[in-house]
């Protein structure tokens, strides 16, 4: 909630929120005002997400407004938050969507890779920043932190170092205080035969990824970089380019990854 048209001396804004989100009674049965009164409380004991600059932080006021927005008296506002204090907690969830990649490695004969992503929550593990254990933590990759069942995955995305997914997967998690978002991008490795991948060969590099592919297991796909992210310091609604974090120093320019977040519940 946007306080910064107040002055010091100024009352809370209460009345400024009410016009916000006053219901037009005359359109409510009494039955329908509370259920939706209901809801709002219920929507503010479970907020999400970092608060906006200049926005009210704290509950209580938050559920003021609310009673003042509503005309609720407060007798009746006590029993009717209690009531929504004893219902069950809700799913959490993060909404997120994949729009595209940028300035990625190119990892095939070619020049080019063919990306995809892994993604998921992993769960009972922040992500501390600056100490040793958490920058191992944050090179793990998904699919050794994240069960399998639990692990998103987007379309491959052939012959680019600019992809675009636009795809969106909604991630359960139990507690945002220890739940952080991981999402691995890899070039997947298609088994070729050396005639093949020699009729790509475009420079010297080609060749050098050539003896490098020669000597891996086939099939075995190119890790391109990772995003890590502890979901209680996401806003509520996020939009960001990210960089692609490495897990060793050889290329620690991997381009980055434009994610979009949304925090929300279902019930």
């Amino acid at each position: 909630m946007d306080l910064s048209h107040g002055g010091p001396g100024d009352r809370p804004p209460g009345g400024l929120l009410g016009e916000q989100i006053r219901p037009p009674s005359h359109h409510f049965s009494p039955e329908q005002r509370a259920l939706l009164y209901e809801d709002a409380l219920y929507t503010v004991l479970h907020r999400l997400g970092q608060p906006e600059p200049n926005h009210v932080t704290e509950a209580s006021e938050l559920l003021r407004y609310l009673q003042e927005a509503f005309h609720v008296e407060p007798e009746e506002h006590q029993q009717m938050l209690q009531r929504v204090r004893e219902l069950e907690k809700p799913i959490f969830c993060l909404k997120a969507t994949v729009k595209q990649a940028k300035g990625i490695l190119g990892k095939d004969v070619s020049g080019f890779s063919d990306p995809y992503c892994l993604l998921g929550i992993e769960q009972g593990v922040g992500v501390p920043g600056g100490s040793p254990g958490s920058r191992q933590r944050q090179k793990a990759v998904v699919r050794h932190t994240i069960p399998e069942e639990e692990t998103h995955r987007t379309q491959v995305i052939t012959q680019t170092l600019n992809p675009v997914w636009d795809e969106t997967f909604i991630l359960e998690f139990e507690d945002i205080t220890n739940a952080s978002f991981h999402l691995d991008m890899w070039d997947l490795d298609t088994v070729e035969s050396v005639r093949q991948k020699l009729g790509e060969l475009t420079d010297l590099h080609g060749l050098r990824r050539i003896f490098k592919e020669a000597r891996k297991d086939k099939g075995q796909d190119d890790f391109l970089g990772n995003v890590v992210l502890r979901l209680q310091d996401l806003h509520c609604r996020e939009d960001q380019w990210y960089p692609l974090e490495p897990r060793t120093e050889t290329y620690p320019d991997r381009g980055q990854c434009h994610l979009q977040f949304q925090l929300i519940h279902k019930r």
